[in-house]
Formats: C-alpha cells, structure tokens, sequence
C-alpha cells in the first residue's frame, strides 16, 4: 500500500492515520489509569542514620547495649552491632529524644521536625510528611542532617560521628 509502512508479504501495514489513532488509544488508556489520583505514598516516620567514625569518616560499626526512644515503649537494637538504623518519629511531637548506650558508653540525640498533614485526594485520605529535621541536641561528636525531609525513598537523613 502506498505511504504505508509494513510487511508486504505478510500482508501488514501500519498507515499514518492508523499510526495516529493507535498512539492517541494508548495516550488515552495511561490517562485513564490516573484519573482516581495517585496514592503512591513515599511518606516515613523514620530517620535513617549510619554511624561514622569520626577520624576517617568511614562506616563505623557498633555491639550496640540498646537505643531508647522517648516515647517507645520497648528499646531498639538491643544487643546488635549496628553501622545504621532508623530512628521512630512521633506525629503527635515536634521532636523525638534518644539513648544510646553501647561498649560502655552513653550519647543522646535530640531531633527536632515539622510535620505536615496532607491530603493526596478524597480516595487516598491523608498522610503526615515529615520535613525540616534538625539537630537539636547532642553528646555525639558531630551529628549531620544530610537530607531533611522524611522519604521511603532516602535511607540516610543524618550522620553520626562517634
């Protein structure tokens, strides 16, 4: 067929104008897969941390007694040697204080943030964000937020240095 492209001899031609109604189909049928909104939630009401050593700034890791957060009634990590872990936000607080007491030491950490309640659409109900994470308080070293708001998709928000 003339102006078509295909395959004469299987007898398969795909013409402009049929070319046109088949991309708009499709363009037509991804639209149509998003018109209740997207629920996709990348919210977390936990910070990733790693723990660093302070001299070289490479991975540190630590036989860890336990982590105890305010506000959560059981400790975490209790007896692991740990290099990372996730600290719980509370969304009722603007902050969230932590014991760490590992190899015979002691430090504290105080986090404070911003919570924000939003609605993604009517079908999706609501989510709380956290964003605008900061250092408080701190017997560390040094402790850096590297990424302030809270995602699924980020695995580190703060540095420790022991």
């Amino acid at each position: 067929m003339p102006g078509c492209l295909g395959n004469q001899e299987l007898g398969l031609y795909l013409c402009p104008v049929k070319k046109t109604l088949l991309f708009l189909l499709l363009a037509v049928s991804a639209v149509s897969c998003f018109d209740q909104g997207d629920c996709l939630d990348y919210s977390t009401n936990l910070a990733g941390a790693v723990l660093l050593d302070a001299q070289t700034g490479t991975s540190a890791t630590v036989a860890m007694d336990s982590i105890v957060v305010d506000g959560v009634n059981l400790p975490q990590y209790t007896s692991q040697s740990i290099s990372s872990f996730r600290l719980p936000l509370n969304s009722t607080r603007d902050s969230v204080a932590a014991r760490f007491y590992y190899e015979g030491g002691y430090h504290s950490l105080t986090l404070r943030f911003v919570k924000s309640v939003m609605v993604l659409s009517p079908r999706c109900g609501a989510r709380t964000y956290f964003k605008e994470l900061t250092v408080a308080e701190t017997t560390f070293n040094q402790v850096l937020v590297t990424n302030s708001k809270l995602l699924n998709t980020t695995s580190v928000n703060i540095k420790i240095y022991l």
